[in-house]
């Protein structure tokens, strides 16, 4: 009995962080580079490719119906904003400043940002690849 009157505090969670500035003074992303379980999974369960079945009929030699199954794969083509590894940045963005002002973390002005600092594109993605290797997430 007095073992089930015990309070037993519960294992306190212990965050593994990395949090990096991208930019330069006055247009600057403030990004986590260690992406949430959460966003990891979005980035990584959003489809690439759609797979179409069309099932045909057709006659063989002799004049029998039979049936065939035609598999087509498909690529998805997002538009950038909407593409995984948009929103996946988008969704580790901490802080995000413009012309010198924070503003809003939305996918237009991460567009901005990235209108105004191209080369960081590139910059976010390794970062954020480094850490999802090391996590054990495998990307294609």
């Amino acid at each position: 009995m007095e073992e089930k009157d015990k309070k037993i505090e519960p294992i306190t969670e212990s965050k593994i962080s990395d949090i990096q500035e991208f930019g330069k003074v006055g247009n600057i992303l403030v990004l986590e580079t260690v992406g949430t379980f959460r966003n990891m999974m979005n980035l990584i369960h959003k489809p690439r490719e759609k797979e179409r079945y069309i099932e045909e009929k057709y006659l063989d030699g002799n004049g029998e119906e039979k049936k065939r199954e035609i598999r087509e794969r498909q690529a998805i083509y997002y538009p950038f904003e909407e593409s995984p590894e948009f929103e996946f940045m988008l969704a580790q963005a901490v802080k995000l400043q413009l012309e010198g002002k924070e503003v809003d973390l939305t996918a237009n002005n991460l567009v901005k940002f990235f209108n105004r600092e191209p080369q960081e594109y590139r910059n976010v993605q390794r970062a954020l690849n480094k850490h999802a290797s090391d996590m054990g997430f495998l990307r294609k």
